[in-house]
């Protein structure tokens, strides 16, 4: 079998895997959607209220996040805060069926992806490094001269070396082409071509954008999902930042715990932190990111709420095994989220390149022993454009002790059955000061009450409140 025309990247491809035409892409479905409550100020959602949706997910959370913040910007105006407290928003998609084994996972990651794209949205704002080039290019040729029957049959050493290893895989591929209805002789006897260009224009744009900045402080304040019946969906967040928050949170963290109450910001409702996450477990699903709240003493606490889908299986032993490693990957995911909060630096690049290209060809076939020459009608045009973008983000916390899991979670998701978990990792101050008492022979002093307490929260709470930012 000839394959002299066929580009190199091609046949080392073909000897580095089986061969195979035919891929099949499972799982792409879509129905009617549902969702969670779309009321902005709303003290709570639950899972109770999804409900079904007359638009496509993405549009629908869009909407969602856009009649929040509408809200919520008009609280910051009426207190003043508009030129300090700033807003950003990202959406992740969950592309997979809900009879996929890691659907839970698949939704775990847009979670995640959408509270990248609110970083990287405020991360293009930062010390923003912008080129812009225009280009043209221009070519015009005549009587170059035109290969013969000679040049056709000429090898070089490196395609004969080529053709000899096509060999390996030329039997396979007479096989997979039969089974798709092609004739292998006529796939073999197609003429091979040579083009010359004899005219080509190009005009473009070429863009470079960098940006690089400090992204700590950012907390999400509202989360949103959108699932369609058949686990197909979107997710989004609105992420909040000021300059007051991220000073405090730097604080906290740097003290060792040498923080003082404020009984103005006390909330009986945290007497018992357990207690408390105890009772929103049916909605804990919802929430992601780190949260700022106090005591019933005032003291401040940094609450940071992960989580990661189980990977489905029938084998009891091996469903153990699952929720065990999901847990890890949810503990790091609460830790990445509060490191992100307390320290966090990201880098941007984007280069694109969009033009048009106006070309004529003169095509040479080779079959049967004669060169035959065609040109090309006319000028050819087509749009060419090429975009590659990349975010970095790194976060830290280190020298950090008496933080730790708090709480952890499993539960079914409502609209799919599928299993997520979930741990929440807390900062507070007076366990930062006991566990340094501990590590240095000293007898820990507890000074927080515990306090059972009747409150009951859902997921996904209105986090934003003016006065901490």
């Amino acid at each position: 079998m000839n394959f002299r025309k066929a580009p190199l990247a091609i046949i080392l491809s073909m000897l580095a895997m089986p061969v195979s035409i035919n891929h099949a892409f499972a799982n792409q479905d879509t129905s009617t959607t549902q969702s969670v409550p779309a009321e902005p100020d709303s003290a709570a959602q639950s899972a109770q209220d999804v409900q079904v949706a007359e638009i496509d997910p993405d549009q629908q959370v869009q909407e969602l996040i856009d009649n929040y913040r509408q809200a919520v910007e008009a609280k910051v105006r009426a207190q003043g805060k508009q030129n300090s407290v700033v807003f950003f928003e990202g959406k992740g998609q969950i592309a997979v069926d809900k009879n996929h084994t890691d659907w839970s996972e698949f939704r775990a990651l847009a979670l995640n992806e959408a509270v990248l794209k609110a970083r990287e949205s405020y991360l293009k704002t930062l010390n923003r490094d912008f080129v812009q080039q225009d280009i043209k290019e221009y070519f015009k040729a005549k009587g170059l001269p035109e290969p013969t029957a000679d040049d056709f049959k000429s090898e070089s050493k490196l395609t004969q070396l080529l053709n000899k290893a096509i060999a390996v895989v030329d039997s396979k591929l007479n096989a997979e082409l039969e089974e798709n209805g092609v004739n292998p002789q006529e796939f073999e006897a197609a003429p091979q071509t040579k083009k010359q260009q004899l005219f080509r224009e190009y005009i473009g744009t070429k863009s470079i954008t960098r940006a690089y900045g400090d992204l700590s402080g950012m907390f999400v304040v509202k989360t949103f999902e959108v699932i369609e019946d058949n686990g197909k969906g979107t997710v989004g967040v609105v992420m909040a930042l000021s300059n007051a928050k991220r000073d405090r949170v730097k604080a906290l963290v740097e003290s060792r715990g040498n923080v003082m109450p404020d009984p103005a910001k006390a909330n009986p409702a945290n007497a018992n932190i357990k207690s408390k996450l105890a009772n929103m477990n049916d909605t804990l699903f919802l929430n992601t990111g780190t949260q700022l709240w106090y005591d019933d003493k005032g003291y401040p606490m940094l609450v940071s709420f992960g989580q990661a889908g189980v990977i489905y299986t029938n084998d009891p032993d091996e469903r153990t095994m699952e929720r065990e490693a999901a847990r890890g990957y949810a503990e790091d995911n609460a830790w990445g989220l509060l490191a992100g909060t307390y320290n966090m630096n990201g880098n941007f690049a984007r280069d694109s390149m969009r033009g048009q290209e106006k070309t004529k060809d003169k095509v040479f076939e080779f079959a049967s022993g004669n060169v035959r020459t065609s040109e090309t009608a006319g000028i050819q045009r087509k749009i060419m454009s090429v975009t590659e973008e990349s975010s970095k983000m790194t976060s830290s916390i280190r020298d950090v002790t008496g933080v730790g899991v708090e709480h952890t979670w499993l539960k079914k998701h409502p609209v799919t059955g599928k299993e997520m978990t979930g741990v929440v990792v807390v900062w507070h101050p007076v366990r930062i000061q006991n566990a340094e008492d501990l590590q240095n022979g000293r007898e820990p002093v507890t000074t927080e009450t515990n306090k059972p307490t009747s409150a009951h929260e859902a997921g996904s709470e209105d986090f934003f409140d003016a006065a901490d930012f």
